[in-house]
């Protein structure tokens, strides 16, 4: 795309086979699409005629009644990545169901069935009744669950009703619920006969589609699950290892943003640490909460981070922990309840400022800080990073507030021509003017670990290398400063 990170793409998925090539060959007549070309269980393609457009469409299709080949062959100018599944499928049939359950839909906006293509409506039937069977797919608002559109031929219209009637029934004796998790609405649309051309005939066709992803768009930016196409291709990715791993579990779309920064089981001892040192020296509920609230969001939304419901974020990451936290110190499950729900309020309140891009997520943590400084000159802590409530401190600033590594780089600033060296001019808690020069573990660098064995000559020599390394570091910066780690016999020890 010409620029995925301002693109927010729709996708519409189309099941069924000789129907359902005909029709893609007529909605997208510039993507020559071949007549039987298809590589893959689920081919997903961009329509070229969107491809510089705001809001591009993407489109897939596949044959539920396809064999999956041992492995897909041809050349392809996209890389090959196989993923060993963790669960057991006795049948190709079982596999793509899952596939088309609890990945391609979950990201698809609208699915179009052609019911000629499945067997007739009974076909239809079964297929969705596999697809309610697996359950709810992903963790998003079930309002933007996909439009399914089933596609009958005009002419069987009337030779056909009694079994409209039977499909109805078959869809009404499924658990409404269930079938709610899975599609958001399921419609009916008659294709024209064969007595006037194959572009005419798919217009109409194409226009529901059309009309039908437009709605499910305008859900999606309601919902705030409207994403762009850098983070729709993180998801997607996400989403297929999610997969092979499980398919009991529903994709979560919030944590999957965290899995190189999940929230910790610690948060909470920090959360905890936090509110009884304020609680000490009488600071307010409304301030201490307003603290908590600021510092998750500046957790939660770094730079170029999809802007998910706030409430949402809080209560699939930081709910539970903050819960206990405040049991653990208030020793009242109703009055952590209560200030659990001040902390999400706070959220909600503040994020509209990151949301229209008024302030980063930093700039609103430390103007919400400043705004009750003079509270915070109260309370000290080397057990927690009092900047973050993340992390345990590994710095101490001139005002005695200690600070941890990553909010050094955050609201520190880079020295030049020292490498991952960092300045801060003062304290942000309690604006005392100081100078903290840190130098911080380059994030490449691997665990710093010094090892001595033995004795006699085979103990002296590494000895010996430690100290011409210490004369070359000079006495400032003791080489023990250099190891996270150490371990030895004999002359090592």
């Amino acid at each position: 795309m010409a620029s995925p990170d301002k693109q927010f793409p729709s996708m519409i998925f189309f099941v069924g086979r000789q129907s359902k090539d005909a029709a893609l060959r007529e909605i997208f007549p510039n993507n020559n699409i071949r007549r039987g070309n298809r590589d893959g269980v689920v081919n997903l393609r961009l329509d070229s005629s969107t491809f510089s457009s705001d809001t591009p469409l993407l489109f897939a299709d596949g044959d539920p009644r396809a064999h999956i080949p041992p492995r897909l062959g041809g050349a392809t100018c996209h890389k090959d990545r196989t993923l060993p599944l963790a669960w057991s499928a006795t049948q190709d049939q079982s596999v793509l169901h899952s596939v088309y359950a609890r990945l391609v839909a979950i990201f698809s906006d609208v699915v179009c069935i052609f019911a000629e293509d499945l067997g007739g409506l009974d076909g239809v039937a079964r297929f969705l009744t596999g697809w309610i069977e697996q359950g709810d797919a992903s963790t998003l608002p079930t309002s933007v669950r996909p439009r399914v559109i089933i596609v009958v031929r005009d002419e069987e219209a009337a030779a056909t009703h009694g079994i409209l009637q039977m499909a109805d029934l078959r869809f009404k004796l499924q658990d409404h619920e269930a079938r709610a998790k899975v599609f958001s609405s399921i419609s009916l649309m008659h294709l024209a006969g064969e007595h006037i051309s194959p572009l005419a005939r798919h217009r109409r066709l194409k226009e529901v589609l059309l009309a039908e992803v437009e709605i499910s768009r305008v859900e999606r930016i309601e919902q705030r699950v409207h994403f762009s196409a850098v983070h729709f291709e993180a998801f997607f990715s996400c989403a297929i290892h999610h997969l092979a791993k499980s398919t009991d579990q529903p994709f979560d779309f919030i944590e999957s943003t965290r899995l190189q920064n999940q929230v910790q089981h610690d948060y909470s001892d920090h959360i905890a640490t936090f509110v009884a040192l304020s609680t000490d020296v009488f600071i307010s509920y409304g301030s201490l909460t307003s603290f908590i609230a600021s510092s998750i969001l500046m957790d939660a939304y770094p730079p170029r981070m999809h802007a998910f419901d706030p409430r949402h974020v809080f209560q699939r990451l930081y709910r539970e922990h903050s819960f206990r936290a405040m049991v653990q110190v208030l020793n009242s499950p109703m009055f952590a309840e209560d200030l659990c729900i001040c902390i999400e309020d706070h959220m909600d309140r503040l994020f509209p400022a990151i949301d229209l891009g008024f302030e980063t997520s930093v700039q609103l943590h430390t103007n919400n800080i400043r705004s009750f400084r003079l509270q915070w000159t109260q309370i000290y802590s080397h057990r927690t990073c009092l900047f973050c409530l993340r992390r345990r401190p590994e710095h101490v600033v001139t005002c005695e507030h200690a600070i941890c590594d990553t909010c050094v780089a955050i609201f520190g600033h880079s020295i030049a021509g020292k490498e991952c060296q960092f300045e801060i001019d003062g304290c942000i808690l309690c604006l005392t003017k100081g100078r903290l020069v840190a130098r911080l573990k380059p994030a490449t660098a691997g665990a710093r670990i010094l090892s001595v064995d033995r004795g006699g000559v085979r103990g002296v020599v590494p000895l010996e290398f430690l100290g011409l390394l210490q004369g070359h570091l000079g006495s400032e910066l003791p080489v023990q400063d250099l190891f996270e780690q150490a371990f030895g016999t004999s002359s090592g020890r």
